[in-house]
């Protein structure tokens, strides 16, 4: 998988008139080169420009009851998973709560949930996710 990067610099937007402003967003690239390379393709005068990057984690996730893919844990870095098997290993522990019919998790992920492992990336350090949601373009 290309490696993501948070990219923060002045510059605007290709083929726009005025002053430069300073940016803040997510570029992919197979190398920081090859990521500031990209960077160039959608802005340009950039001065100053931090690429930070991203660690790659795995988390449960399931849909919610407006279609939505999400995180099905908080999201913070000590609930995200090094390996999808670790991922794979919550969501089993789950499924074998919804066979106890005591168990309050139902009114959390509904009668019929839908889990999977999703590949998530993080703050490095804390390794907090860069989002909670997945898929919206396909839900739109």
């Amino acid at each position: 998988m290309t490696q993501r990067y948070a990219a923060e610099f002045h510059g605007r937007p290709k083929h726009s008139i005025g002053a430069s402003y300073f940016v803040s967003t997510f570029v992919d690239g197979d190398t920081p080169e090859a990521a500031q390379l990209a960077l160039y393709n959608e802005y340009e005068h950039l001065l100053g420009v931090r690429l930070t990057p991203l660690v790659l984690r795995y988390a449960p996730t399931s849909l919610a009851s407006d279609g939505t893919r999400r995180l099905s844990r908080p999201a913070q870095g000590r609930y995200m998973s090094e390996t999808a098997a670790e991922a794979q290993a919550w969501i089993d522990a789950v499924k074998v709560r919804y066979n106890s019919p005591h168990d309050s998790i139902r009114t959390v992920y509904g009668l019929d949930p839908v889990f999977e492992v999703r590949p998530v990336w993080c703050w490095p350090g804390h390794l907090d996710p860069i989002g909670i949601y997945f898929d919206l373009e396909l839900a739109s």
